[in-house]
């Protein structure tokens, strides 16, 4: 409707009946969502680390991961009904400002099945928090309260810091500690050729046709697909950009700029992110 005559059209014996009224004041309403997180509230006592141990590990093993997977448009399980959820690793990506983690969750089936899903958590206080709560509300997993104060549990890639830190951890090769294993990231050769200068801050966002997978773009030059749903051993679309990066010249597909994967001993490597150039098309977001 704009400021031309806007035509109706009336039935035999047809009418419209309008009224005009005041303004009314907005009524606020919590939705379920926000209702579950405040039951699902967690007290964290020993900092970041606490949160993965005790009655805190116990509370998001059994009541909040089972709620806030389905929810997700990751999520490969949703006609199933959760059995368990329980935390296989947890590696620390961030401290200071946010906190932020990346998590390995194992989930059970009642009905048979088992599928592992990479999880990146993050803890955010005060203003990042009711940010976090405004825009991604879907991504929250419960509130938290720490020494800090109170906050909230959401999905670390809605989060700038976690994002960058997934970047260097490729760029500089970085391992972290993840229990009996580790994550390391590491660059393929095209890396500097397609990230651009190093010294070139790249602006951060998350790609919106999200399917699997989750994609995070690093300004026009990168995209990292973090796979959500983990197989043993190395992804095929990883390996062969690869192949095709390091040792070809085929020139038709993205290149490859780097990884991060999952080492345990006796094991194959489990690949949790690839990272490729940024070719624009009517998918990205």
């Amino acid at each position: 409707i704009g400021r031309t005559p806007y035509p109706l059209t009336l039935a035999p014996y047809g009418f419209y009946w309008f009224e005009l009224q005041g303004a009314l004041a907005p009524i606020e309403l919590q939705t379920p969502r926000e209702e579950a997180q405040e039951e699902l509230a967690l007290t964290v006592d020993d900092g970041w680390a606490g949160l993965f141990e005790g009655r805190s590990r116990e509370r998001l093993e059994r009541n909040i991961l089972p709620q806030f997977l389905p929810s997700q448009r990751w999520f490969g399980g949703k006609a199933k009904a959760i059995g368990e959820a329980r935390i296989l690793a947890f590696a620390s990506l961030v401290q200071e400002p946010s906190r932020a983690s990346i998590v390995l969750v194992e989930v059970k089936y009642e009905g048979g099945g088992t599928e592992t899903y990479c999880v990146p958590l993050a803890i955010g206080m005060g203003e990042e928090a009711e940010k976090v709560q405004a825009e991604h509300p879907g991504w929250v997993l419960c509130r938290v309260t720490d020494s800090g104060g109170a906050g909230l549990l959401y999905d670390a890639t809605a989060n700038e810091a976690a994002c960058r830190a997934l970047l260097a951890a490729i760029e500089e090769g970085r391992q972290l500690s993840a229990g009996n294993g580790v994550i390391r990231g590491f660059p393929t050769r095209a890396f500097g050729e397609v990230r651009g200068p190093a010294g070139e801050l790249l602006n951060v966002t998350r790609g919106s046709a999200e399917q699997s997978n989750t994609s995070i773009l690093y300004g026009n030059q990168l995209i990292l697909k973090l796979f959500r749903r983990l197989e043993s051993g190395p992804n095929p679309d990883f390996e062969i950009g690869h192949h095709l990066t390091e040792q070809g010249s085929f020139d038709r597909i993205p290149k490859l700029a780097g990884g991060i994967e999952y080492c345990r001993n006796g094991a194959e490597p489990v690949t949790l992110a690839m990272l490729q150039a940024l070719i624009d098309n009517q998918g990205d977001g």
